[in-house]
């Protein structure tokens, strides 16, 4: 029987690439010295660091699962909930870590920077990232999911007048159909809910798809659960 924590057991089985290590490094050092220069640009650090955490948390659970890897922690007797929520918290760690130290930064600059860097909506959008990111990856190789979620932000971003049109970001919604649809780009797009907009802060944007997107967690959990996991047999 496996005897050591499910975090750990994956931290060890699947370790984060060491390149995504590096880059969360980097990204703590050049936010801590942006924050230096500039104590309201906290964003620029969180930006990255989602954008990494997709990639990051993205750790091929079904697969992973699948090929046997995963074996002696799925019958070591623990309740299959509670081996997806440490997947979870392992492949979410590194971005946890870097979102943790940024924080630090901010208080030690002072200022303006902790205000701006412990708000709601920048924390749900950190826990948005964390938790679909991961929930792809049960049936997505490692990587692929956040690949394919950051591509899809980009080409959004690319239509012409897709956020202006259907989103009100720039003043908070006011009927509840605009709630509905700035929430659900919110969840789609986390990025959203950094900087200052009134649409991506309002607290009914942020309860929606903090639900949103909990409830995909949820179901993923109760996938790992359901689900019996056999081995593939070699190509």
């Amino acid at each position: 029987m496996v005897r050591v924590s499910v975090v750990r057991f994956f931290l060890v089985v699947m370790p984060p690439p060491p390149w995504l290590l590096v880059g969360f490094v980097a990204v703590v050092a050049l936010g801590g010295w942006t924050l230096a220069l500039n104590p309201r640009n906290v964003d620029s650090a969180f930006t990255y660091i989602l954008l990494l955490q997709m990639l990051s948390a993205s750790s091929g659970f079904g697969a992973a699962a699948s090929r046997g890897h995963l074996d002696p922690i799925l019958v070591s007797g623990r309740s299959r909930a509670s081996i997806a929520l440490g997947s979870v918290l392992a492949a979410a760690l590194p971005g946890l870590v870097a979102w943790a130290a940024i924080l630090i930064m901010s208080v030690w600059v002072g200022g303006v920077a902790p205000g701006r860097a412990f708000t709601v909506h920048r924390f749900a959008a950190l826990f948005i990232v964390s938790g679909c990111a991961w929930a792809t990856g049960l049936v997505l190789p490692r990587l692929a999911g956040g690949a394919l979620w950051m591509m899809g932000m980009i080409g959004l971003a690319m239509t012409h007048g897709v956020f202006t049109r259907f989103v009100v970001v720039l003043e908070g919604p006011s009927t509840f159909g605009q709630v509905l649809i700035t929430a659900a780009a919110c969840a789609a797009c986390p990025l959203l809910f950094l900087g200052d907009n009134a649409g991506p802060r309002d607290l009914r944007v942020v309860t929606l798809a903090l639900s949103l997107a909990a409830s995909v967690v949820a179901i993923a959990v109760w996938r790992v659960s359901e689900r019996d996991y056999t081995l593939k047999e070699p190509a």
